[in-house]
């Protein structure tokens, strides 16, 4: 969620104007007066002296609940209050201005601006894209508010693309701890253990694969062959049968073998695993809730409090920084140690996460969030491409297009994925890699077909 997003939801009116105020002094310095809020300020939240401007500031506790009727009761209402105190000769009054988290209406800016100039006014509104906009140029500020966080894997993207523009960068590529197949490639000591390992993770599944990866974890004393079990308990991740909480934890016990190990770009893999078991909790619950709560709209009667939804949005924005820090943090490992092969295989599972929340947006119809985690699906795979072709990987880039295709599919973009699907099966074909080609011919007859299992109904593929 950005951070435009994340102020937009925000739901405390105390919280929302000491927000305000923080930006606007800021912006202004001493010409920005701030009024004491725990006091009746009759209709004058703050007041810009040079521009001669009354600052109004609204947040609602219920926002889904406000119509625009509610909206233009509310600023009707303050600019009387704004014209009272001009003409009370307290301030000189010329401009108004009204601050709410969300985006208002058209309908409802322009009855303000008209009511506005019949009393001598100008009117305007400021939302979060504002408030957002003057906080990323003043970074410092945020820290003082702890629901609020900048996700800063854009802004590595950026830098990534940035090295890519460095002569020869496949030289300087760090020898691999992490084979194209997801085998840790440290030293053994346990070989029987390993081989059994590797022949479970090369073989097909069956019912008996993640039962016995698992038994090897817990038995084997050897580090190095119980982190590729777990890492093939990773692989063989099934949403119908395995809770994303406790692969999350796999994950955490992932983690800190790869630490011990001195892994640092396997624990970088297991980060992003990690990062999008995360992004998977946070989309179930917030499509969850929305759903519940537009239930309750259509019927007409809450089964949901407003203590319940605040804690959930609390919930959200915890998971949201958790699923950030840990796709962060991986970025920077693989940076760290120049494993350019091991940093797009991460970029695969950023953009595959935010593929995924895309999908949930939409189905929800917010159009303009979905669009963001859109974008921000096919720039993390682009890159994750063009990092893999800077390496001359070919078969890293033909994955990278097919998890693109995977996820353009969601998006109406049937035609595209078809392509990009096709030349990632001819890649694959060519480098003998039969768990690309599996899944690139189960996704072009997906495509053909139309038909997919209900995963949510228990179903699995043949």
């Amino acid at each position: 969620m950005t951070l435009d997003e994340q102020i937009a939801q925000m739901t405390d009116p105390q919280e929302f104007t000491r927000l305000c105020n923080t930006v606007l002094t800021e912006r202004y310095g001493r010409d920005y007066q701030v009024i004491d809020g725990t006091r009746a300020d009759g209709g004058n939240d703050g007041y810009i002296i040079s521009e001669k401007r009354i600052t109004a500031m609204y947040c609602p506790i219920k926002p889904e609940r406000r119509t625009d009727a509610d909206y233009l009761e509310k600023i009707r209402s303050d600019i009387a209050k704004a014209q009272s105190i001009r003409n009370s000769g307290k301030y000189e009054i010329e401009s108004w201005t009204f601050l709410t988290p969300r985006k208002l209406s058209n309908n409802v800016v322009v009855e303000m601006r008209k009511y506005a100039e019949s009393i001598g006014l100008k009117a305007a509104h400021q939302e979060s894209t504002y408030l957002a906009n003057e906080l990323l140029r003043n970074k410092h500020l945020i820290g003082a508010f702890p629901s609020l966080h900048i996700n800063d894997v854009d802004a590595k993207l950026k830098e990534i693309l940035g090295l890519l523009k460095t002569p020869h960068l496949e030289k300087q590529q760090a020898k691999e701890q992490l084979g194209a197949d997801g085998i840790y490639k440290g030293a053994i000591k346990d070989n029987e253990g390993i081989d059994r390992v590797l022949e479970i993770r090369r073989s097909p599944k069956s019912e008996k694969t993640k039962p016995t990866l698992r038994s090897i974890y817990y038995q084997s004393s050897d580090s190095a062959v119980k982190l590729n079990a777990l890492l093939g308990l990773l692989d063989f991740y099934d949403p119908v049968e395995d809770a994303a909480g406790d692969m999350v934890q796999l994950c955490n016990e992932g983690i800190a073998i790869a630490e011990h190990l001195g892994a640092s770009s396997v624990k970088a893999h297991i980060l992003a695993q990690k990062g999008y078991r995360i992004s998977f909790i946070y989309s179930d619950l917030d499509m969850k809730t929305a759903f519940q709560i537009r239930a309750d709209n259509a019927i007409g009667f809450q089964t949901i409090t407003e203590e319940y939804r605040q804690g959930v949005v609390n919930q959200l924005k915890d998971l949201e920084k958790q699923f950030d820090a840990a796709f962060g943090e991986a970025l920077s490992l693989t940076k760290d140690n120049n494993d350019f092969s091991a940093m797009a295989g991460v970029l695969v599972f950023i953009g595959n996460a935010a593929g995924q929340r895309a999908l949930y947006l939409q189905r929800l119809n917010v159009a303009d969030r979905a669009a963001s985690e859109k974008a921000a699906c096919r720039r993390a795979l682009l890159t994750a491409k063009e990092v893999n072709h800077a390496l001359g990987d070919e078969l890293g880039a033909a994955n990278a297009l097919f998890n693109l295709a995977n996820q353009i599919r969601f998006f109406g973009e049937t035609a595209e994925a078809m392509e990009l699907a096709k030349g990632a099966k001819e890649v694959a074909t060519k480098f003998n890699d039969r768990r690309l080609s599996q899944r690139a011919d189960r996704l072009i007859q997906t495509l053909e077909t139309g038909k997919m299992p209900d995963y949510l109904d228990g179903e699995h593929r043949e």
